[in-house]
């Protein structure tokens, strides 16, 4: 059963179940603020039922994070601690990233926006939890969530076993993270949205449609299909979001060769060439599907690396930014000065 509250709020239902289909892509955004972490799911007036009540006509939920059965009421076991709509969810995974980005770079998980950072190698600088939360907006965890803003009500819904397991490693996220803990937080986190659409039924984004398939706009305007395998063209998507830009459109073909771009197949699309002419694209008739690469190799995006982060910052001062698969321990550690200002002069 699907509920929703509108064209994108959709619902946790009782009856997803931890192996079901999941599904969408991966087209990265850098800036902007992020809805309200709250882990319930507000009301028409924005609130929930504070009494363990049963939610009422218009989609509100008890505070205790149950999930209403089909008649309306709260079934004895529940009580899964997440959030019940897919926005909610979504700003629960950005809140939790800050958390331990905080947690790992200054000790303090709970640093504030405008807080001061106490010792360290920045002890005095002041946290910009804002420009934290604008490099994660919309995203999810390795853009887990890159779709669900442009789905129409009950097309998506969130898995409460794998929301739950999302959630809960995030939050004991260790700060000498290892690609094997990436990569298990990414599989839950991605899992926790479960495609409606069946192969060959209509879509707008691959997060609609089930796992190892995508949405492909070229099939009767947006088809959902099967991924393509090793060797095969990824060359589907072009022209994203209008941009004419080719990182943008090299990024979201991605997901052509694994489920939304999560790398759960070990394929990625090679369209990065830093030997080629800029931008160090191939032409667009050569991008294929084929493995993910090892730490120290060339990466166009995270789902290139086969067991770390693509490192996207100028490590090694040249004035050109490296894209090279890292460990995510040496990735964390150069990225905590991103989220700071410097004290105020005295």
């Amino acid at each position: 059963m699907v509920a929703c509250g509108g064209d994108d709020t959709i619902l946790i239902t009782p009856d997803a179940g931890a192996d079901a289909d999941q599904p969408d892509g991966t087209t990265p955004s850098k800036d902007g603020a992020v809805p309200g972490d709250d882990d319930a799911a507000p009301g028409d007036d924005g609130s929930a039922p504070d009494d363990g009540s049963a939610p009422d006509d218009d989609g509100s939920v008890p505070d205790d994070g149950s999930v209403p059965d089909d008649d309306g009421s709260v079934p004895a076991d529940a009580g899964v601690d997440a959030p019940v709509i897919v926005p909610d969810f979504v700003a629960l995974i950005e809140s939790a990233m800050c958390g331990a980005l905080t947690r790992c770079c200054f000790g303090d998980e709970n640093l504030p926006d405008g807080g001061v950072v106490n010792g360290g190698p920045y002890d005095g600088w002041i946290y910009n939890g804002g420009r934290c939360l604008a490099a994660v907006r919309g995203l999810g965890f390795e853009f887990s969530a890159v779709g669900f803003e442009a789905v129409d009500g009950g097309t998506v819904v969130v898995d409460p076993v794998k929301a739950e397991e999302c959630a809960n490693k995030l939050k004991a996220l260790t700060c000498n993270m290892t690609g094997t803990e990436l990569q298990s937080i990414r599989s839950s986190c991605f899992d926790a949205f479960v495609g409606q659409r069946a192969l060959g039924e209509p879509c707008q984004a691959s997060i609609e449609c089930p796992k190892l398939a995508f949405c492909d706009p070229n099939v009767n305007g947006g088809t959902c299909v099967a991924l393509r395998g090793n060797g095969e063209s990824c060359n589907v998507f072009e022209n994203v979001n209008g941009a004419g830009d080719i990182i943008l459109d090299s990024i979201k073909n991605e997901e052509v060769c694994s489920t939304r771009g999560s790398g759960d197949t070990g394929l990625r699309c090679n369209s990065y060439d830093p030997n080629a002419p800029p931008p160090y694209y191939r032409p667009r008739d050569e991008w294929t599907c084929v493995p993910q690469v090892p730490n120290g190799s060339d990466c166009n995006s995270t789902v290139w690396c086969s067991e770390g982060i693509c490192d996207t910052t100028d490590s090694d001062d040249d004035g050109f930014d490296d894209y090279i698969c890292r460990s995510p321990v040496d990735y964390f550690a150069k990225n905590c000065s991103s989220v700071l200002t410097p004290p105020p002069t005295p």
